[in-house]
């Protein structure tokens, strides 16, 4: 079945009409998992169909009909939660349909385009940033929708968290592999200053309270393309990976991907389009604004996203400590690039962590 035929059967089976000619569809992209293509039904505004591809990165797609509904439902329910916060910063009509024949999202379509980081003004790019901080900060001082921690899992028909254990074990989780990184680092990396990181991790240890604070509805994944902006403006969010978890933890995610993690994609097949690397200027403008956008500033609210980027650079060093050692398959290689790049994010991530500071 060729494309068009597809995104028709899409549209019927949304129970849209179908357009004529080839004018009504225009593709969008192209990522690891969907390609998005624009499509204008007769009498309705435009909608955004996601196709699932059946062969993600190298591997043939299982038929998994639970693990779909897993990774489709939450996003309406993100949509959902942060249209709450800012009315159609997300797609207001959104739902999917599961078939053998044919896997897809629809929903509404967002005028603006992703971040074009190749063309942003350092003035820009702090401002974009502070605007989408400031967003995320609202979202996650929300209650959290539903119970639990961790991923939004599928059971039983409905949405679930992927954990109903208190937050204070996948805390103490989290440290306990920290220590582990930390020891890893010590014996694979020759002249490293173990015991300043060793320090500035009993500091996190004993300063972030992350099991007493509140658990949020959060967005695994905030890449540039992922973020819609139209005439210097932040307009949209699109195809998030929700979960429940601490929201200071994820906005320095936000921060460490900006800052270190997606420049070390630079040479990675799957990004090279993007030129992480080159545009790095950027992404740390990006992400300066964000920081400044979500902490509005404060003293401890810097600390304490500070603190969570070191853990968030500690994991990325152990990552690729693993990655070296026990070889690249042919997933991690589109993913992440050679051993040479890989070996270079390892030497990024152990500067971050001995110059960060709070």
């Amino acid at each position: 079945m060729d494309i068009r035929s597809k995104l028709n059967l899409a549209l019927d089976r949304a129970g849209y009409p179908q357009p004529g000619g080839d004018a009504g569809f225009r593709q969008l992209g192209m990522g690891a998992w969907h390609d998005a293509y624009r499509v204008q039904p007769p009498g309705s505004s435009p909608l955004v169909i996601r196709l699932r591809k059946p062969v993600i990165y190298g591997r043939t797609e299982e038929w998994d009909p639970d693990g779909l509904h897993e990774d489709y439902a939450p996003v309406g329910l993100y949509y959902q939660e942060a249209n709450r916060v800012r009315p159609g910063i997300c797609p207001a009509e959104y739902s999917y349909r599961i078939d053998p024949d044919l896997v897809f999202t629809i929903e509404s379509y967002l005028p603006g385009s992703p971040l074009p980081l190749q063309s942003l003004t350092p003035g820009t790019a702090v401002q974009l940033g502070e605007d989408i901080g400031k967003f995320f900060r609202a979202l996650h001082d929300r209650p959290a929708p539903i119970h639990g921690h961790g991923l939004l899992v599928w059971g039983g028909g409905e949405i679930t968290a992927e954990f109903q254990t208190p937050p204070a074990e996948i805390w103490n989780g989290r440290y306990s592999r920290a220590w582990d990184q930390l020891a890893q680092l010590e014996a694979s990396i020759p002249n490293i200053d173990f015991p300043a990181l060793m320090e500035k991790l009993e500091q996190v240890v004993i300063s972030r309270k992350h099991a007493a604070a509140p658990v949020s509805l959060v967005n695994q994944d905030i890449t540039p393309e992922n973020l819609l902006q139209q005439q210097a403006l932040w307009v949209g969010l699109v195809d998030p990976v929700p979960a429940l978890d601490n929201g200071t933890y994820y906005a320095a995610w936000f921060t460490h991907c900006y800052r270190l993690f997606l420049p070390s994609l630079n040479d990675a097949p799957r990004y090279a389009r993007h030129q992480f690397g080159t545009h790095q200027e950027a992404l740390r403008c990006i992400a300066d604004g964000f920081e400044a956008g979500y902490t509005q500033n404060g003293p401890q609210a810097i600390r304490d996203l500070r603190m969570d980027e070191y853990l968030w650079a500690l994991d990325l060093a152990a990552e690729c400590l693993a990655l070296l050692s026990d070889g690249l398959n042919g997933e991690m290689r589109l993913r992440r690039g050679s051993k040479e790049d890989v070996n270079a994010a390892l030497e990024a991530a152990i500067r971050t962590l001995e110059l960060c500071s709070w």
